[in-house]
């Protein structure tokens, strides 16, 4: 059985992978949970889990259910023990949103773990650095997203794999088709109505913007050692192929 640390429990990717541990309870076993500061929502999840270690970031929401933490578990609050708990378990999952998961990461790699990203600012803003310290620290670095997953699972799990060049699809998000008439009088609750995926609000944003695609290209650079010449982006509204790898031989 596989031990991990969830860090961003309560997000969008933080809950899909309690719903991976629930539903695969006999493979995976969550050893330590944080989040920021959803706190009626980390409870229940640490009441069903029973992590060995909890924190929330917010010293306020952690006071607010300190009182009702199940029995053997450690809770602690504020951004240190937060970052604490990727001590914890095999693998440490970054699913923390925005700049913070950078540290997060780093943490974990320190800490000896592997660490499986799905926080795409740790290699947007510092992924010089955090390939250096996955190398130095003898750890792997797993890619969650979709896009990468699937780029990862066709190079047979290696960064290493020879390719002519890597294609990351994008659906084009909700103003595809908008004549730049129609896009001046578009606003925020439009952005946020993705034809495809239902997600998170900043990465729905990202998305109508296309900004995500470009994160997911800086990604692939760290990610797989290439070149931002051999890393091409396309759309494909029907979101069925989320990434494509075109091999040396044309393959």
């Amino acid at each position: 059985m596989k031990s991990i640390s969830l860090i961003g429990s309560t997000g969008s990717i933080g809950m899909q992978t309690c719903s991976v541990v629930r539903r695969h309870g006999d493979r995976f076993r969550i050893a330590a949970m944080a989040a920021n500061s959803s706190a009626e929502l980390f409870l229940r999840q640490v009441e069903e889990f029973r992590p060995e270690y909890a924190a929330l970031a917010d010293e306020k929401a952690a006071e607010s259910i300190r009182d009702r933490i199940p029995a053997g578990v450690r809770f602690a609050g504020g951004k240190q023990a937060a970052e604490e708990a990727v001590g914890y378990g095999q693998t440490a999952v970054i699913a923390a949103t925005g700049f913070a998961g950078l540290k997060y990461s780093l943490a974990a790699a320190d800490a000896g773990k592997d660490v499986a990203l799905a926080n795409k600012e740790t290699l947007v803003c510092g992924g010089e650095l955090m390939t250096r310290k996955i190398k130095g620290a003898g750890v792997r670095l797993l890619p969650v997203d979709s896009e990468h997953s699937a780029l990862w699972q066709a190079l047979h799990f290696r960064a290493d794999t020879p390719f002519r060049r890597l294609l990351i699809t994008a659906s084009g998000g909700p103003f595809y088709a908008c004549t730049p008439e129609q896009l001046e009088r578009v606003t925020p609750a439009d952005a946020l109505r993705h034809p495809t995926w239902k997600m998170g609000a900043k990465i729905t944003i990202d998305s109508a913007t296309l900004l995500n695609k470009g994160f997911e290209v800086i990604e692939a650079k760290w990610l797989y050692g290439a070149p931002l010449q051999k890393i091409h982006t396309l759309v494909q509204p029907e979101s069925i192929v989320h990434s494509m790898v075109e091999f040396e031989d044309g393959a």
